[in-house]
């Protein structure tokens, strides 16, 4: 996550969008999305619950769910089925 701050921070017009993600990678939140994951992709199946998240968390939570998950089916092209039930 802080690796996208620091891309935006690059960019002209985005500051608004770097004071807001940095509630993620250096405030309250930054424990949560701010560090690698220890998901095994590897398995057959893999279900992300977000149900039962804080309403304010939802949207960033399933932003960094659907980017690690893009980022991960891409690195090694094969068929595959991905399902997102919001």
């Amino acid at each position: 996550m802080s690796d996208l701050e620091a891309v935006l921070s690059t960019m002209e017009g985005a500051e608004s969008l770097v004071r807001r993600l940095q509630r993620f990678t250096k405030g309250v939140y930054a424990g949560f999305f701010n560090q690698p994951s220890n998901i095994d992709m590897k398995n057959r199946l893999v279900v992300f619950g977000i149900r039962d998240m804080e309403d304010e968390l939802r949207p960033m939570a399933l932003f960094m769910i659907l980017r690690y998950i893009w980022k991960t089916i891409t690195s090694e092209m094969k068929k595959r089925l991905l399902i997102v039930d919001e």
